[in-house]
């Protein structure tokens, strides 16, 4: 049994969405302030908390016209009401103003198994426990094997709240004029004396038709649903104030079942302790219990006698007497927790989390059906190393374990992204894109990604590549993809002089290879992101070898030919229109002449050799070309074709000591394609 997908609606940035969850694991990424945390307060204001914090700002902002609308659909009954119209008119009127206030909806598809059955009517294979869930079953199609369920924070009374309203608008006097904005203000100060959260049984096919449930514990005995949030309390501070892990052994305590006699043990030893204690409190207070037992013993208000006993719990025992500490190997002493590193302790703290949710899940009674986790950002304070050896142990953890375990990870990292969300067997199908680029929260399930060209031998490059490389692709504002080592390392240069406001961007930049960056286009499409190719003009003849550009007749560059602009002759390639360079959010750019003389580069290294003529001639001791320049010679593209260094470890030579000098110019090429990307 697993929830199979989920409906968002009027939450926050989730004002109408649709995501379809993994059975094992499903990873949410996307860039900063795209919805991931709202999912996660999602599940913890409508499930796992027993009391609701929702408020009125947790209302997705189009939701506020629609507030208004309603108030204005009030009054129209009202008006109805007050002269008397028919009766199903009323009806009608006071309907539309129940159905137009907006109510924020989570809605869960939960698929079950009912096992097999032979011919014979014998059961083959056993089936999930259906008897929690039985209350959510709707549908008594037989063929049917999920449950629709609901939960909504919605308003109990949509007619007092707008005659509490009119109430408000009276008292603060405010003109009818503004009454419909009003609404907003009085919304935002009492929407919880007027909602509350209700959970429904659905009917999948006729949504229309659902029943209430009275009590939300009975979800509870579905699955139960646990969150472990972005570390922000676990501090390292003197003071040692939060005692984070402290609290986490505490807490597996709690829920765990130990073996053997261990926790009658522990109740035996605080027993026998509690006597010895009350021996000693007779000793301590024997004093003033008398005095008190004396107060007042011939007047009405005499004392009732008291006695001192020693109670001790186990569990208020360890809440409060429970220390971490960690042994140093060198001296052999213990330190306190506060002592450890963040990540240390983040690592450890965030593995008792887990290992104490699976612990009351596997020891509740009734036992639930499946444990529904929620991990948000567990990669805080986690150096890279650390990130994958934490999702390793998770993902082993669940492997070996027999319960029926159901996760979903939102995170930044690229390292935790790789371990678990782009796996051999699943390729990107765990992932699930928050894509906020648009007006409007977009999220893209890359289970639906289709690669059209050699779509299995593609999958696997990106797979591996990500995998090893950059898989912050998917946390990127904006994205470059540079062919080799000198555009990559140059790059953050010509950036601060050409494009400065990237600076405050996240920009990845992605080194590919001439051969390679067009197997990145369907995923850079399908995930919605800006992205600038740099790229080279690689000019051939008739041959197919390579030569300078004055002499060239194709390009041998597979991104130019089968990509964009796919075009092969290098006049049109020269004389392409600039607006032909793109495909919605993807700009190729590659060698153009850098003035009105039409030189031009096949390369990186051409390029810059005939923008900065005079810079190499002034500084030609500080560069490394492949042969020594003249002085008098005027630079062509013949010229700075023959002086080119075309060995990559050249390249990198030339390319080191081009960022220990200042005053060479960004090539006319990658400038434009940077301001178009700025």
């Amino acid at each position: 049994m697993k929830i199979t997908n989920l409906e968002i609606n009027n939450y926050r940035l989730l004002s109408s969405q649709d995501l379809k969850l993994e059975t094992d694991v499903t990873l949410i990424v996307g860039r900063n302030n795209s919805g991931k945390s709202s999912l996660v307060d999602l599940f913890i204001d409508l499930i796992e908390k027993k009391k609701t914090n929702l408020s009125f700002f947790d209302f997705s902002k189009n939701c506020y016209e629609d507030f208004e609308q309603a108030f204005k659909n009030y009054k129209l009954y009202k008006k109805s009401v007050d002269d008397k119209e028919d009766e199903k008119n009323q009806v009608d009127k006071k309907e539309l103003v129940e159905k137009s206030l907006p109510k924020i909806e989570l809605k869960l598809t939960i698929e079950y198994d009912k096992g097999e059955k032979n011919t014979e009517g014998k059961i083959v294979k056993s089936g999930d426990n259906l008897t929690a869930l039985s209350k959510f079953i709707m549908d008594l199609d037989v063929s049917r094997n999920e449950a629709y369920v609901c939960i909504e924070y919605s308003c109990e009374n949509t007619m007092k709240l707008f005659k509490d309203f009119l109430e408000y608008v009276k008292e603060k006097k405010i003109d009818s004029k503004h009454e419909s904005k009003a609404i907003l203000q009085f919304l935002e100060a009492n929407i919880s004396k007027y909602y509350s959260i209700k959970l429904y049984e659905v009917d999948r096919n006729k949504p229309e038709y659902k029943q209430l449930i009275e009590s939300r514990a009975l979800l509870d005995n579905v699955f139960l649903t646990r969150s472990i949030v972005a570390q922000r309390t676990v501090d390292d501070n003197s003071e040692d104030s939060k005692r984070a892990l402290g609290g986490g052994f505490e807490r597996y305590y709690k829920h765990t079942n130990l073996g053997g006699n261990t926790k009658e043990d522990i109740k035996k030893a605080l027993e026998t302790a509690s006597e010895q204690l009350e021996k000693e409190y007779g000793t301590l207070f024997d004093d003033i219990l008398k005095d008190l037992n004396d107060f007042g013993a011939k007047t009405p208000t005499k004392i009732p006698s008291i006695t001192i006993k020693s109670i001790l719990d186990s569990e208020k025992v360890l809440k409060d007497n429970i220390r971490y500490f960690y042994k140093d190997d060198c001296s052999d002493l213990n330190f306190p927790e506060n002592y450890n590193g963040l990540g240390y302790s983040n690592l450890i703290y965030m593995l008792l989390q887990f290992a104490s949710f699976f612990e009351e899940f596997k020891n509740s009674k009734p036992k639930p059906n499946f444990l529904f986790l929620i991990l948000e950002e567990p990669e805080a304070h986690m150096h890279p190393q650390m990130q994958q050896v934490f999702i390793k142990n998770i993902n082993d953890f669940l492997e070996r374990k027999e319960e029926s375990v159901q996760l979903i990870i939102t995170t930044h990292s690229s390292h935790i992204l790789a371990e678990s969300g782009i796996s051999e067997k699943k390729g990107f199908s765990r992932i699930r894109y928050f894509d906020n680029t648009e007006n409007k929260l977009i999220i893209r399930d890359l289970s639906k990604l289709v690669i059209d060209s050699e779509p299995e031998e593609t999958t696997k490059f990106l797979r591996q590549y990500l995998t090893l490389h950059k898989c912050d692709l998917f946390f990127a504002d904006k994205v470059v993809l540079v062919e080799g080592h000198t555009e990559r390392m140059l790059l953050p240069i010509m950036i601060k002089e050409v494009a400065e406001s990237l600076q405050s961007q996240y920009l990845t930049i992605i080194e590919v290879g001439g051969a390679y960056a067009q197997k990145f286009k369907e995923l850079l499409k399908f995930i919605n992101v800006k992205t600038l190719v740099i790229t080279d003009l690689d000019s051939v003849g008739e041959d197919g070898k390579k030569c300078c550009v004055t002499d060239g007749i194709n390009t041998s560059n597979s991104t130019l030919k089968s990509w964009i602009p796919k075009k092969e002759k290098i006049t049109d390639l020269l004389t392409l229109n600039p607006d032909k360079k793109s495909i919605e959010k993807i700009k190729v750019a590659y060698q153009i002449p850098e003035n009105e003389k039409d030189i031009c580069g096949r390369s990186f290294e051409e390029a810059f050799i005939l923008k900065n003529a005079d810079f190499i001639k002034t500084n030609k001791s500080k560069i490394a070309l492949v042969k020594n320049k003249n002085d008098n010679e005027i630079m062509d593209s013949k010229k700075a074709y023959e002086i080119a260094p075309n060995e990559s470890k050249k390249k990198i030579q030339f390319t080191f000591d081009l960022m220990t000098l200042n005053g060479w110019k960004t090539p006319k090429y990658i400038s434009e394609g940077l301001k178009w990307l700025e």
